[in-house]
């Protein structure tokens, strides 16, 4: 029996030992991380935190601002020296964009939208604070017909625009499709050598085979054919300088498809006459 609780009396003191070691160690990691604690930069992570509070800050600003700033769009302004463009069409065609984002609404697509319709040549489209879309038109300018429903403008292009009535008294350019170019850069010269000695040119065509003829402002015209066009040309215009421009008014048609000269056809009569 004293065996017994002589040992449970040493049981009893091993435990307690125990209970005290893990006390002290408990208080030495408390103590350790009160040092690390204490040993920390917090002047450095104050002002880590004071820059983090300051960013958020202003980017909460900064949505706030963006948000008060982003009006929906309510105006669409046109402008430009228009003759065949409509404001009014402009301001249908885009008032599907009316109410939409300042900022985020398409420009570039609106300008490409505008840019498809005949008449225009180019669109420029910005936007004006608070609420306006502003659309800067520059319209083509047609410096001849081509063929039936086709325009020339200055760069040579061809365009066809519905509304066609509002213009009058160009040059008639006809000739194969895929041979504008050609036409229109005979048209350009034979303006200016024609011109300088008095005659308008007011059609140019070149048919299917490559024959080509010249009409002029006065009613007649001149056939040129599709070979030696220009000398054949050279030597009208000779002619034309030292005898023909005196009775230019009486003239009905010109050939000039000949090796030594050219056959006049004279409003009097039917037959031609050669030169």
């Amino acid at each position: 029996m004293m065996r017994k609780g002589s040992n449970n009396t040493k049981v009893k003191v091993r435990r307690g030992a125990s209970a005290t070691q893990t006390r002290s160690k408990s208080s030495l990691r408390t103590s350790a991380f009160r040092k690390r604690l204490a040993q920390m930069p917090w002047a450095k992570l104050g002002i880590h935190v004071g820059i983090f509070m300051f960013w958020l800050a202003l980017l909460s600003g900064f949505s706030y601002g963006v948000g008060w700033l982003d009006q929906p769009i309510t105006k669409i302004e046109v402008t430009g020296d228009l003759l065949h463009t409509h404001k009014k069409d402009v301001e249908a065609v885009l008032a599907a964009n009316l109410q939409k984002s300042f900022f985020t609404v398409d420009l570039a697509q609106i300008r490409e939208q505008l840019e498809k319709a005949p008449w225009t040549k180019v669109a420029a489209v910005s936007r004006r604070w608070p609420d306006t879309l502003r659309v800067q038109l520059v319209e083509q300018e047609a410096v001849a017909r081509w063929n039936e429903k086709g325009f020339i403008n200055i760069a040579g292009e061809v365009f066809t625009p519905e509304q066609q009535e509002q213009v009058v008294d160009l040059p008639q350019l006809s000739g194969p499709e895929h041979k504008v170019g050609d036409v229109f850069s005979r048209f350009n010269e034979w303006r200016n050598e024609l011109g300088s000695i008095g005659l308008e040119v007011s059609r140019v065509s070149m048919e299917s085979r490559g024959a080509w003829r010249i009409g002029f402002a006065d009613g007649w015209e001149l056939n040129l054919g599709k070979q030696d066009v220009e000398e054949r040309l050279k030597r009208f215009t000779t002619l034309f300088v030292k005898k023909l421009h005196l009775e230019r008014e009486r003239i009905a048609s010109v050939d000039a498809r000949y090796t030594r000269g050219v056959a006049v056809t004279w409003k009097e009569a039917d037959t031609p006459e050669s030169s």
